[in-house]
């Protein structure tokens, strides 16, 4: 992936850009948590420089060429839509667990992956659907991301949900079953 992407190719370019953001999203997960391992300074490290990477990668990104390449793409405004109601469902989901939450004065707020999703990844989800569906060019650069991003996330969501079917410890199976068939979709 970074071979091709330095050799020029935009797919691999927002692969590896894609695939870096799922790293940094998982190890601030890690690095945010309550739980302080021996590990804790090599989550941080991992996850600072997944957001430099990112940042860099992005800065170098030809987003006029990456809409021009988009420009007849056929669903997009159907991906423009699913973007948007990604965001909103991010919302929908955590935000009542987090509100029914605080008049209770618990310890158990909201887990780092609700802070993360609410403050950067439903927003962007959202305002890149709405830059797709204006043919604003990184809505272009940023839907490619975001989609490889939600396979990879769906993935690993997936594999860690039938492990824990398998051992009988799964608590909703439908859910499991409903991602798996929006991933075969995408």
């Amino acid at each position: 992936c970074i071979g091709l992407a330095r050799r020029g190719s935009l797919v691999a370019r927002l692969a590896w850009i894609a695939l870096t953001v799922y790293l940094g999203y998982a190890y601030a997960n890690y690095a945010f948590d309550r739980l302080y391992t021996v590990f804790f300074l090599a989550y941080v490290a991992i996850f600072g420089l997944a957001c430099m990477t990112v940042v860099s990668l992005l800065a170098r990104l030809d987003v006029g060429q990456l809409a021009e390449a988009t420009r007849a793409m056929p669903l997009r405004r159907t991906t423009a839509g699913f973007l948007v109601c990604t965001g909103l469902v991010l919302y929908a989901i955590e935000l009542p667990i987090l509100l029914a939450r605080i008049p209770h004065d618990t310890l158990s707020g909201g887990t780092p992956f609700m802070v993360l999703d609410m403050a950067l990844v439903a927003p962007l989800s959202i305002l890149t659907g709405i830059w797709l569906w204006r043919r604003q060019a990184w809505g272009a650069a940023l839907t490619g991301i975001f989609l490889i991003k939600a396979i990879t996330l769906m993935s690993s969501f997936l594999v860690a949900d039938y492990m824990d079917w398998i051992a009988g410890r799964l608590a909703e199976p439908a859910a499991t079953l409903a991602f798996t068939v929006v991933l075969n979709q995408v």
